[in-house]
C-alpha cells in the first residue's frame, strides 16, 4: 500500500486523473473457432450491450501480449495464466484510472489481447510501456483508433445467439 502511494506521489502528474463511469458489470466467456480453424476465447462485460456506444468514448485502445507459452493451441498455458492475469489487472488499473472502460480479452493465435473505450488515448503509451517495464521479457504492441460505434465490442467481441446461449447455460 505504501510503495503504491510512493509510486503514484512520484509519477508523472502532467495528465490529471480521472475515473471510468462506473458501469454495470456481467461478464462471460465463450470460445470459437477462428476462421483457420484455430480455438480463441473471447471475455467480454455483456452489461454494456445495450449501453454501447458510450457517448464520449470513441477510442479504442488494443494491447496484445505474447504469452512465453502458449499452449499447443495458442491459449494462455496454465502455468502463466496468473502471470498474465496480473499484467492485465495492472494494465486495467492504470487505464481505468485515466477514465478508460475495459470491455474484454481475446486469446487465441498465441496472443492475449485487451480492449478498452475512452474519451482519449493522451499519455497511454507512457502508461502501458510503464506498466510493461515491470514484466520484462513479455512482447507486446498496443494502438488506439476511433471506433465512435463501438464496431470491436458489437460486432467482434459481443456473442453470437448461439454463443450466447452458451453462456447464459453455464450460468445455470
Amino acid at each position: 500500500m505504501i510503495m503504491k502511494w510512493f509510486k503514484q506521489l512520484l509519477s508523472d502528474t502532467s495528465t490529471p486523473a480521472r475515473s471510468a463511469p462506473k458501469l454495470p458489470e456481467d461478464w462471460g466467456s465463450y470460445l470459437y473457432q477462428t476462421d483457420d480453424n484455430l480455438p480463441a476465447s473471447n471475455r467480454l462485460n455483456l452489461a454494456l450491450q445495450d449501453l454501447a456506444p458510450l457517448a464520449g468514448m470513441d477510442q479504442r485502445t488494443w494491447i496484445t501480449l505474447k504469452p512465453r507459452q502458449p499452449n499447443e493451441h495458442g491459449l494462455t498455458a496454465p502455468e502463466e495464466y496468473p502471470a498474465i492475469c496480473k499484467i492485465e489487472d495492472d494494465i486495467t488499473d492504470a487505464l481505468v484510472a485515466r477514465g478508460a472502460v475495459m470491455v474484454g480479452s481475446v486469446t487465441g493465435h498465441g496472443q492475449f489481447s485487451l480492449i478498452f473505450y475512452s474519451p482519449d488515448t493522451q499519455d497511454y503509451d507512457k502508461i502501458i510501456d510503464g506498466v510493461m517495464k515491470s514484466y520484462g521479457g513479455y512482447e507486446y504492441s498496443y494502438h488506439s483508433e476511433a471506433d465512435p460505434e463501438w464496431e470491436a465490442y458489437l460486432r467482434f467481441l459481443y456473442p453470437d445467439a448461439y454463443e450466447y446461449q452458451f453462456i447464459v447455460n453455464r450460468k445455470i
